[in-house]
């Protein structure tokens, strides 16, 4: 119980102050841990494996990519932006475009199997 209070003093600090920017990581799309930790004295145990604060960490991360302050990668913004019906929708499309691929990859090597049997190569 001490661990959340801890960590939810910090992240009320942080929205007081409006100084999330000093405990991002080097690429500004996450919350550094370690600067995190260092801050607010919570052992790195509790950030890794204290469920409440692994949750609240991550909620937090998570409405900050909302309000832009952590920036979100391409291959991140389903999860980041999108509601759960468009981000399966577009995850249905990436599936069937390397579904397309498979199947173009598996014709050529089909053609290329019946190629190399045409030699008659010593075995």
């Amino acid at each position: 119980m001490k661990n959340i209070r801890i960590f939810e003093k910090f992240v009320n600090d942080r929205e007081h102050c409006e100084d999330w920017s000093l405990y991002l990581s080097n690429d500004k799309s996450k919350l550094s841990k370690i600067k995190i930790i260092n801050s607010c004295g919570l052992n790195r145990s509790a950030l890794y494996q204290n469920a409440k604060v692994s949750l609240r960490f991550a909620e937090i991360e998570k409405a900050l990519h909302k309000r832009g302050i952590l920036k979100t990668h391409e291959k991140d913004k389903c999860i980041s932006t999108l509601d759960d019906k468009t981000c399966l929708l577009e995850i249905q499309k990436i599936i069937g475009a390397l579904d397309d691929k498979i199947l173009e990859f598996s014709t050529e090597i089909d053609s290329a199997v019946a190629t190399i049997s045409d030699y008659d190569l010593p075995g």
